[in-house]
């Protein structure tokens, strides 16, 4: 799956500490990337970033000549729930520090390339970050550019083809101006410069790219494998069967396009009683059971509906190997009579048939 933003909190600060604090739903499998901008930097007497917390690996900087504006970025795995980052300035300049927590990145190796420059003589007010070349085709680009000027909430135009994610800035002895914008990126290779236009003429800046990679890889598509429901057996390859049809896919996986689970005549676990057919397809109609208590199964082990042999009534005898009479029931070799008004069951005879009741005698 490719990566994407979950949130982002931003801060400014001139001379004291910039802090943000993400959300409490950021997850320990999301990526924070920091980002920071100075409003000027001495590389040999003053330290700017990491930010606080530990972990962070830094990912790319850009910076202008002269002692001037740099911007920084920075990733590490969150550590799940609300997360607390400070930036401490240098020494008494304007600082800036956005956060961007991504879901969806990959976690062991999370940019797969990365560039940073100052803006050019030429066009000094057109920060350009640098084309980047990823090997995935899935990659999320991630720009951001600063100066040293306050601009405003809007000074930036971003790049056409980017989404703007925050601009921010500070003005009163430590002036900043500080955006960035991101892309889905839809093939690998060379992505080309992506332009910040600032607002003021002449306004020289810095700006990066990064491209982060998707977790996993690329999102899989297509007939998908999967883990059967219960009584469910899955055919070659792991596709559950019966008419081709997909399940739902695994975690980290898409289902196919139009996919189901299979309904109908499914493969399924036989009801109570029931056996299964060949192809585990559960038998409608006339279906393969136990006998009724009392009852013998008939050729095949299908019960005899109908003429059942059951336990006889009150009153009633049984007849040789068990089965038992009931009214209107051939036995062998003759037929059990009407009672006749006021009259008992008579005792049968073997092979013959009942004799007639008189009427309120007993034969």
């Amino acid at each position: 799956m490719a990566a994407t933003v979950r949130e982002v909190v931003t801060d400014v600060a001139i001379s004291t500490t910039a802090t943000v604090t993400t959300g409490a739903g950021t997850q320990d499998t999301d990526l924070l990337l920091a980002i920071g901008m100075s409003e000027f930097y001495n590389l040999a007497s003053q330290t700017f970033g990491p930010p606080s917390g530990g972990g962070w690996t830094e990912q790319e900087t850009a910076q202008l000549a002269g002692d001037d504006t740099k911007i920084r970025a920075w990733t590490k795995t969150a550590p799940g729930g609300a997360t607390q980052v400070d930036l401490d300035p240098m020494i008494d300049e304007g600082i800036a520090l956005a956060v961007l927590v991504l879901e969806g990145a990959d976690l062991a190796d999370p940019v797969e390339d990365s560039a940073g420059a100052a803006s050019s003589a030429a066009t000094p007010s057109v920060h350009v970050a640098p084309s980047v070349s990823p090997a995935s085709a899935d990659a999320f680009l991630v720009a951001a550019a600063a100066t040293a000027v306050f601009g405003g909430t809007a000074a930036y135009t971003p790049p056409g083809s980017m989404a703007e994610q925050y601009e921010i800035s500070t003005s009163g002895g430590g002036d900043t101006s500080f955006t960035a914008a991101t892309e889905q990126l839809a093939s690998s290779g060379a992505t080309g410069t992506r332009s910040f236009t600032f607002a003021n003429d002449g306004v020289a800046g810095v700006a990066l790219a990064l491209a982060i990679a998707a977790a996993g890889g690329a999102e899989i598509t297509g007939t998908v494998a999967s883990t059967a429901p219960a009584g469910l057996a899955s055919a070659a390859g792991g596709v559950l069967a019966a008419g081709g049809a997909a399940s739902t896919a695994q975690p980290g996986a898409a289902a196919a396009a139009g996919a189901v689970h299979v309904t109908g005549a499914a493969a399924a676990a036989a009801p109570a009683g029931q056996t299964s057919a060949a192809g585990a397809t559960v038998i409608t109609g006339t279906v393969t059971s136990a006998a009724p208590a009392g009852a013998a199964a008939g050729t095949g082990g299908v019960a005899i509906a109908g003429a059942v042999a059951a336990v006889a009534p009150a009153g009633l005898a049984s007849v040789i190997g068990g089965d038992s009479i009931t009214p209107g029931v051939a036995v062998a070799g003759g037929s059990f009579p009407e009672l006749a008004a006021g009259g008992s069951s008579p005792q049968l005879v073997a092979a013959g048939t009942s004799p007639t009741l008189t009427t309120g005698g007993v034969p």
